[in-house]
């Protein structure tokens, strides 16, 4: 059995508690042997949301955007689990990976009240793939896939699930491959809410303002241009180079680097005509520094953006006006570990 990796999480291993014992199936798709989790309160403390990743699991954590100190909210463990032979429960986007609207896309693995991650299984022995969520309460790992699939068996096609999300209202999403649809379900009563004609996502999907599901062939990739269908003001375009990492309202985005290539600036970049060779303009709120920033998000009142940044060994979170009217003001210095660091929301 493989022992279970949080896609994209980087630093070094985890010590790793005890193998579960777990089987495929309907009758065992729900089982608290395939993670290990430490409790989620009922209504986390507000604030920048940060998540802190190694190989094995992922935890969050809210800052005081005034002093930066840290309440833990959930930690979510998948070492040495599986589901029959898998390579056992993968979240769909890594919490701490860098890139195009690496914030935005992480925040979508966990639900409203970060009480669950969705995560993406792959049975080899049947050839199919499930997914599903970890609940960071109880620490049970619940196949949704299996519990969907009940006892169908025969010579019938595998199930081909993925891109597990949840939405802002708590309602868990993926994509079939196999009917080209993107599915929502209720995730206490299994219910299904409705679907979506997609085309395949790969290995992203992104929730767009409207609630809508955009793809990466479905309009979100054009050659080396992100494209981000916008209702309001036409689309957010950035080179890959110089990622939007953040979308903070229908009309604005928060981008690093400007010009491309250059991680030492950040901006807010404004939705620009729906054509790929032209963007919209971005307008910098931090001056050009030797830092290199890696992460940001904004408040829901759209008023405030928390980043972080690194110079050396050094990892500081900072605070700045969302319309650049103030420099950037350190808010704390975070430990310095082999461990994955990113801001992934604002609660």
């Amino acid at each position: 059995m493989a022992a279970g990796v949080l896609a994209g999480c980087g630093g070094q291993p985890a010590a790793a508690p005890a193998a579960p014992t777990t089987t495929t199936g309907s009758t065992t798709a729900e089982t608290a042997a395939a993670t290990t989790a430490t409790s989620a309160p009922a209504q986390p403390p507000r604030g920048p949301l940060l998540a802190t990743c190694t190989e094995t699991s992922v935890t969050l954590s809210t800052l005081d955007p005034a002093t930066g100190a840290a309440a833990p909210v959930a930690e979510f463990s998948a070492a040495n689990s599986s589901v029959g032979v898998t390579t056992g429960p993968m979240a769909t986007w890594s919490a701490c990976t860098s890139g195009t609207l690496s914030s935005y896309l992480a925040r979508q693995v966990f639900d409203p009240d970060l009480g669950r991650m969705a995560v993406n299984l792959r049975v080899s022995e049947t050839d199919s793939a499930h997914v599903g969520w970890i609940d960071a309460t109880s620490g049970a790992m619940t196949d949704l896939t299996a519990l969907l699939a009940g006892s169908s068996g025969g010579f019938t096609a595998q199930p081909q699930h993925s891109n597990a999300v949840f939405d802002q209202d708590g309602n868990f999403g993926y994509f079939d491959q196999t009917i080209g649809e993107f599915i929502w379900i209720n995730p206490d009563t299994k219910a299904e809410l409705r679907s979506e004609k997609v085309e395949n996502p790969g290995n992203r999907v992104l929730l767009l303002p409207d609630g809508s599901v955009s793809s990466n062939s479905g309009g979100l990739d054009r050659g080396m241009v992100l494209t981000i269908p916008m209702p309001v003001g036409g689309v957010l375009d950035s080179a890959s180079s110089s990622p939007v990492v953040w979308i903070v309202d229908q009309s604005r985005g928060l981008q690093i680097g400007e010009p491309v290539n250059a991680p030492n600036t950040l901006g807010v970049k404004l939705a620009g005509p729906d054509d790929p060779s032209t963007e919209g303009e971005m307008v910098p709120i931090t001056p050009l520094t030797d830092y290199v920033i890696r992460s940001a998000v904004s408040d829901p009142q759209a008023k405030t953006v928390i980043f972080t940044a690194d110079r050396g060994q050094t990892l500081d979170v900072f605070r700045v006006p969302l319309d650049g009217s103030a420099q950037p003001v350190k808010v704390t210095t975070l430990p310095r570990t082999t461990q994955s660091v990113a801001l992934i929301g604002w609660e």
